[in-house]
């Protein structure tokens, strides 16, 4: 009898130990704790496993952080400190000096500064942001932030880390995050890079990521009145990591001088679904020299020639300066038996044609050994002279006595030619590929395919859950028989 009693009193604490950690499972919560100094420092974070409906007081007790409170009052406690930052006690107050500790919620994809305290008198606080009554209290997937400022001050878990402007590969120092004028020499055909470091300031063990990183990037109105734009493609950021991304835009060659507004727009979201947003606003002064003509083209219509062959070769000048220019062009290459001269007249204004030349030399090639031969381009005019040479290379050649080697060439009236010139590319951009974390298609097939396993575990618990409290009915039931029974 003594035997049964015990197997039956053992089963009966079984069951309630079963009960009491199953309630301890199911009222468990994760709370993540943000503290932004605002001072440059960098801002602690830290995730806790802690009961749902614990007050703030308990929830940063748990943080293991150096804080400093007020004495207790009907409003509970006032945290002065974190780690040494903030005010000191005042009576049963923190000093106020225009900064204290902001408490703000993640709520609605945003931070929401807490209309209640941490703890004190009246229940739990109902989420609703109208409402004064009560204190606030633990809740699963809650991140509850501590910003030292003034009034209004949130925490910036995402952050420009760092922001370098290149004028044609020199740095350009009077240009940082905060924007200003881009006016290092600026010139038509000039390259802009801009190297900016991205920074999560989650620490690593919260495991908040930045999410689904977008930048857009536009100089406005620089390209005959278009927009240049720059696309990077998406990409994310793990909690503690930075990411360095670079903007390469291209001046025109035809451009107007002038200042140009540049404008880059950031946005991500975090795994607490902060939604963040940055903008950043430069001035491009485009800058033109008095005097300066450019050879844009001199290029051939192959890679490769056999003898025999005819060449075709494109000679493009283009007036980039302040001033009207007359000019003399010299092709010439001695090896080929290529000596031909031009005699110029190009406007300064841009977009209406005259302010370009394009020509298209045909070129027969005679018997010639294999090898490369130096085509040369003089640009004369004023005082400065532009110097370009283009290589063409010479393969093979057919058996045959053919040994001369004659030029033609087909003229094309300046600025108002049928053939457009080939156009110079302005501006180009660089495509980051997240390969951690694949494109933006697989990020999301592979999103959708968690949500299915987390629902199939659900319902997978949800049964368990019920099959169990099935048997624990049945258990209770039976034991409840046999106790009235004796």
């Amino acid at each position: 009898m003594d035997i049964k009693k015990t197997k039956k009193r053992l089963f009966l604490v079984t069951i309630v130990s079963l009960l009491f950690i199953l309630i301890n499972y199911v009222s468990a919560a994760r709370v993540c704790v943000v503290a932004y100094y605002n001072n440059g420092k960098e801002p602690d974070s830290k995730c806790i496993e802690i009961e749902e409906g614990k007050d703030g007081y308990e929830l940063m007790q748990k943080t293991g952080w150096d804080l400093l409170w007020s004495p207790e009052s009907i409003y509970g406690h006032m945290l002065c400190k974190i780690n040494g930052i903030g005010t000191g006690i005042s009576g049963n107050y923190c000093e106020y000096k225009g900064e204290f500790w902001n408490i703000v919620l993640n709520m609605n994809h945003e931070w929401v500064h807490l209309p209640v305290g941490l703890d004190g008198q009246g229940p739990c606080w109902n989420y609703d942001i109208n409402s004064w009554a009560g204190h606030y209290c633990t809740r699963d997937n809650d991140v509850l932030g501590f910003a030292f400022g003034g009034t209004g001050s949130i925490p910036d878990m995402f952050i420009i880390d760092d922001l370098k402007v290149y004028v044609d590969k020199k740095i350009d120092t009077s240009v940082d995050e905060n924007g200003g004028l881009i006016s290092n020499r600026v010139r038509p055909g000039s390259e802009i890079k801009i190297k900016i470091k991205l920074k999560n300031m989650y620490n690593r063990d919260t495991d908040i990521s930045i999410r689904d990183v977008k930048i857009d990037s536009i100089l406005e109105e620089i390209n005959d009145g278009e927009d240049i734009e720059t696309e990077v493609e998406e990409f994310d950021i793990d909690a503690g990591s930075s990411k360095k991304i670079e903007l390469d835009f291209r001046i025109p060659l035809e451009v107007d001088a002038g200042n140009y507004n540049l404008n880059i727009k950031i946005k991500a979201e975090d795994d607490a679904l902060i939604k963040y947003e940055k903008n950043l606003n430069f001035d491009v002064r485009v800058e033109k020299e008095k005097h300066k003509l450019y050879i844009n083209e001199l290029s051939l219509d192959k890679d490769s020639y056999r003898c025999g062959d005819i060449a075709l070769l494109n000679v493009g000048v283009i007036n980039i300066g302040g001033k009207e220019e007359d000019a003399s062009l010299l092709i010439e290459s001695q090896p080929l038996g290529l000596n031909t001269s031009e005699s110029l007249y190009l406007s300064d204004e841009p977009y209406e044609g005259r302010n370009k030349f394009f020509k298209e030399y045909s070129i027969k090639l005679g018997k010639l050994a294999k090898g490369v031969y130096p085509i040369n381009a003089i640009l004369r005019y004023g005082l400065k002279v532009e110097f370009k040479q283009l290589m063409l290379k010479i393969e093979a050649c057919n058996n045959d006595n053919n040994k001369t080697k004659t030029i033609t060439t087909e003229r094309k009236d300046q600025g108002s030619s049928t053939k457009e010139p080939k156009e110079e590319r302005f501006y180009r951009y660089n495509k980051y590929e997240n390969k951690k974390y694949g494109t933006k298609e697989e990020r999301t097939e592979n999103k959708e395919t968690a949500l299915k396993q987390k629902r199939r575990y659900l319902v997978f618990i949800m049964f368990g859950f019920m099959l169990f409290l099935t048997l624990l009915v049945a258990v209770l039931t039976t034991l409840v028989f046999f106790l009235k029974k004796r």
